[in-house]
């Protein structure tokens, strides 16, 4: 999976900007799952996640494409 998520560090929305992203999930430092979206198909190619409610600190995001390809990275909440 070829994909940014931004800005980061992020206060409210992070915008995620891939090809045929399919699968969206976060998670705390502990692995628990905080937030999952599944995407439709004829969704844009840059949604945006709106994670203000969040508590300030590091989570880890996982993207998965229409092929099943996996992006893992992190982002800081501030």
């Amino acid at each position: 999976v070829q994909a940014s998520v931004y800005p980061n560090p992020f206060r409210d929305i992070v915008t995620i900007d891939g090809k045929e992203i399919r699968h969206i999930m976060l998670f705390n430092l502990q692995g628990q799952k905080i937030l999952e979206r599944k995407l439709d198909h004829n969704v844009s190619s840059k949604p945006n996640l709106n994670l203000g409610s969040l508590q300030s600190g590091y989570y880890i995001i996982k993207i998965i494409d229409k092929s099943g390809s996996i992006y893992t990275g992190s982002l800081v909440k501030e």
